[in-house]
């Protein structure tokens, strides 16, 4: 048998609970998978960035910014922005920092405002 078990419950104890019911019963293996996450959902951006940082990610997205080769450069967005090149390119750092610490650890984000996990 092969059971899909929420991080919140250890594979022993369910064993030894099944065991209860009849004898035999042993766990052969287990698997640690990540969360399969649609395209859609994968990168959902959070309370843990600033209204600075979001305005600063999304300012980089629109101008194009990641595109290759860029289509703006920072101290264009930051005069957009009306804030200086470093400031721009700290709030831009500190929010891609938080967004790549949060994959690496495999956490989903929240969108802001939204207090439950679709998934």
């Amino acid at each position: 048998m092969v059971a899909t078990l929420p991080s919140t419950v250890e594979p022993s104890a369910l064993v030894a609970d099944l065991g209860a019911e009849g004898p035999g019963i042993s766990l052969a293996a287990t698997e640690v998978e990540r969360e399969a996450v649609a395209a859609s959902d994968a990168f959902l951006l959070t309370d843990e960035l600033t209204a600075a940082q979001r305005e600063a990610v999304e300012a980089a997205h629109e101008a194009g910014f990641f595109a290759w080769p860029r289509d703006s450069t920072s101290e264009e967005i930051a005069t957009a922005l009306g804030i200086s090149q470093p400031a721009f390119s700290q709030r831009l750092r500190a929010a891609q920092g938080k967004v790549f610490d949060a994959y690496c650890r495999g956490t989903r984000l929240r969108r802001p405002g939204n207090r439950h996990d679709d998934g």
